[in-house]
């Protein structure tokens, strides 16, 4: 049973906070969010959304797989006991040559 999952959006940031059309150097970048599993419904988790280097053209492809790395993490730091936040902070490099697959 999957008890994660992790969605990608675009919420209008950019790489210097909101997105600046005017500025040829920002581009539109994609926010990652987790939920739990609780029951039958799906939760956010607190401490879980972060904006990444990814920008909104990122193959669907690539997406699973990172999407996949995000859950893997989810599961591994539940499973130890220990807080995933610090770990899922890591992602928030995705697209900048960090935690790539």
């Amino acid at each position: 049973m999957k008890r994660y999952r992790v969605t990608f959006e675009n919420i209008g940031e950019g790489y210097n906070g909101d997105y600046n059309q005017n500025d040829p150097t920002d581009q539109p970048l994609l926010r990652f969010s987790c939920e739990k599993k609780v029951g039958r419904s799906w939760e956010w988790m607190e401490d879980a959304s972060y904006c990444t280097c990814l920008p909104e053209t990122t193959d669907k492809k690539k997406l699973e797989r990172y999407s996949k790395r995000i859950v893997k993490c989810l599961e591994d730091t539940d499973a130890k006991g220990e807080s995933y936040r610090h770990e899922l902070e890591r992602f928030s490099w995705l697209g900048n040559g960090v935690n790539e697959p």
